[in-house]
């Protein structure tokens, strides 16, 4: 079972750790103190935002489906930076994926009425446009979901 950790982030060489409660206002505090720290190293706003975007697709994923019958669930984050990507992998012991994989997202049919469309899907598209990897593994009753971001070029990006 995952355990939360005190407030500050545990720094192990080349990794930044984060466990906190899987609830919407942890989530906002783990997003705002990964970007924090990412920034610290010199990571490119472009980049952040990227980042923090994925993460908050995911994050917000366990919460609202993982740990839905489970209030009291725990998100675990370790965030890796090298010179050309940035790696993050992201533990909950929540449900699975339905079918036991990553949803793929569709596009939104930009002739259909706003209030037809489908909730939900559209996030992991997003995921797989903004990495270089996603993937998504169920281990011993523990799902993890691993992506990673390049740091390269993205100042290019306007």
């Amino acid at each position: 079972m995952l355990r939360e950790t005190t407030s500050e982030p545990a720094v192990d060489q080349a990794a930044l750790t984060f466990t906190c409660p899987a609830t919407p206002l942890h989530v906002r505090g783990a997003l705002r103190d990964v970007r924090a720290q990412l920034a610290i190293t010199g990571v490119a706003d472009a980049t952040l935002a990227s980042i923090e975007l994925v993460l908050a697709e995911v994050l917000n994923n366990i919460v609202e489906h993982a740990y839905a019958a489970q209030p009291d669930g725990m998100i675990a984050l370790r965030v890796r930076r090298s010179d050309q990507k940035v790696s993050c992998t992201i533990y909950d012991d929540g449900c699975p994926m339905p079918k036991g994989m990553l949803p793929f997202g569709a596009p939104a049919d930009p002739d259909a009425c706003r209030s037809t469309l489908a909730e939900g899907g559209f996030g992991w598209l997003l995921i797989r446009e903004l990495t270089q990897q996603v993937y998504y593994q169920r281990i011993s009753g523990r799902n993890r979901v691993n992506f990673t971001i390049s740091t390269e070029n993205k100042d290019a990006v306007a």
